[in-house]
């Protein structure tokens, strides 16, 4: 052990025992601050402000070594922006001590400078805490909404959320000087009362909230996201990574990060403008690896990715030759003639007319399957019905034991009825039917063990809708809906 290492560990030892005679280091900034002290034979970390913790440490190294990475920022560089060694930073740390209960008592005047500083720190506190309850009090709370498509993972639902932070109410408000906060939300499937938030942003600029801040994809456990910045949300470790994480990862690149662009398939890549060059990278360790870049998608696929009427369909086949669909006899008996061609798509009508079963055999034997029969399968009207898809602009979403696909229609004779989902048999009969309380749908995410809906609650005079997550399990038809105000 060397002189400067002895001398630090005999400071470390000064600052323990100061701090169990009453002493307690403090920072603050303007979302904030934390308390170090100790309380009750432990050491206590204590933040108050935005981010309100506390955390308690047994451990004298952990406690340490916990300091040292929070504090050495403030207490390793000069006025002058120069970086002092460890040893002048444990003696700053040293020096910051505030005495807070009974200290050893020195006599004459030095006593009495002891006790005006404390008594002048006590008053600072107090006036800190009364400013920060003043600003709770007299600023207004703006509540988080949704911001762009939500995505479905094999084990969330993610959500990215925009919130307007706390600010003064004014005669003449400048909206230009709200601070803006995005958050990812992420929704347990397995049990949705579990849900986590992972701040990303928080800035003054609204830049952000434009389309193309997005969640890019899922690698595993990890959720890659566009927003000004590249990052990626570990789901499990609970670490954000930035851009700057990336390059730091891959030092070498850092000219070709200046213009890359990210995209996603099912890894995250980096492309070259030109979109000859490209790296993907390891959502564990964020380390880029050349390779061939990725086919580029169709601007008008990904300009429709994610639209309601790509997720949604009138019908179409249940078997290699049977088909199903929904329709207006009108509609049925213009477009089900034996010997027509049936439609590519089976695209869903926009009208909210009420809506028959029907079913048919086809032949699908030519290069364009034709209409053979079509009867209907009861006189059961459903309002405003289509079926769900599998994948946007994909077939007809269908589950096995029994064989059976999925129908959204509106329950009730209001605009804005609210939707019900319900699952058929291959002979339409109904094996359970869902009520959602979404009024107006906006996105349908898909599975073969629960299906996510999106949407608005039914409107209520006087009130703003909702944006409500619901949750289907597919087998029973049991569902869970998740607020996605915050």
């Amino acid at each position: 052990m060397n002189e400067e290492t002895e001398a630090i560990a005999a400071l470390q030892r000064r600052l323990i025992e100061a701090m169990k005679r009453g002493g307690r280091l403090s920072t603050a900034h303007k979302e904030g601050g934390s308390h170090f002290f100790w309380q009750e034979g432990k050491f206590i970390r204590s933040d108050f402000g935005d981010f309100p913790d506390l955390r308690t440490y047994s451990d004298e190294a952990a406690y340490l070594q916990m300091l040292w990475r929070s504090l050495q920022y403030e207490v390793t560089r000069a006025e002058d922006g120069t970086k002092l060694s460890e040893l002048e930073g444990w003696k700053r740390l040293l020096r910051r001590m505030e005495p807070t209960s009974h200290v050893p008592q020195a006599a004459g005047p030095v006593r009495s400078v002891s006790a005006l500083k404390s008594m002048v720190a006590l008053v600072v506190l107090g006036l800190v805490g009364v400013g920060m309850a003043a600003w709770q009090f007299l600023t207004i709370e703006s509540t988080g909404v949704p911001l762009g498509l939500a995505l479905k993972s094999p084990t969330h639902v993610l959500q990215l959320i925009s919130t307007t932070e706390r600010y003064l109410p004014k005669l003449h408000r400048s909206l230009g000087k709200d601070r803006y906060r995005i958050d990812l939300l992420a929704v347990s499937i397995s049990n949705p009362e579990q849900q986590e938030m992972f701040t990303l942003l928080r800035q003054k600029q609204s830049n952000a909230l434009t389309p193309m801040t997005k969640i890019l994809g899922v690698d595993g456990d990890v959720v890659w996201i566009q927003a000004l910045d590249v990052f990626a949300v570990n789901l499990k470790t609970k670490r954000i990574a930035r851009e700057a994480d990336l390059r730091k990862a891959n030092p070498e690149l850092e000219l070709f990060f200046a213009s890359a662009k990210p995209y996603f398939t099912d890894r995250f890549f980096a492309v070259s403008p030109d979109w000859s060059r490209a790296y993907e990278f390891s959502a564990e360790t964020l380390k880029a690896t050349a390779c061939n870049p990725p086919e580029r998608g169709n601007w008008l696929d990904e300009q429709s990715k994610g639209r309601l009427e790509h997720s949604l369909c009138a019908g179409g086949l249940i078997s290699a030759d049977e088909w199903m669909s929904v329709a207006t006899p009108e509609e049925a008996k213009v477009n089900y003639k034996p010997g027509f061609s049936l439609p590519r798509d089976f695209t869903a009508s926009e009208k909210d007319h009420p809506r028959h079963l029907y079913h048919g055999r086809a032949d699908t034997t030519v290069a364009r399957p034709k209409f053979l029969s079509a009867d209907p399968l009861s006189d059961v009207t459903y309002r405003a019905a289509s079926f769900l898809r599998s994948e946007p602009r994909g077939s007809l979403l269908q589950v096995s034991n029994p064989v059976s696909v999925f129908m959204l229609h509106r329950v009730g004779s209001e605009l804005f009825a609210p939707y019900s989902l319900t699952r058929l048999g291959s002979e339409g009969n109904p094996l359970w039917s869902a009520n959602t309380e979404i009024g107006l749908m906006a996105q349908v995410l898909p599975g073969e063990q629960t299906i996510a809906l999106i949407g608005e609650r039914t409107p209520v005079p006087g009130k703003v809708p909702e944006p409500i997550l619901v949750l289907i399990n597919v087998g029973t038809g049991s569902s869970s809906t998740v607020s996605f105000w915050r």
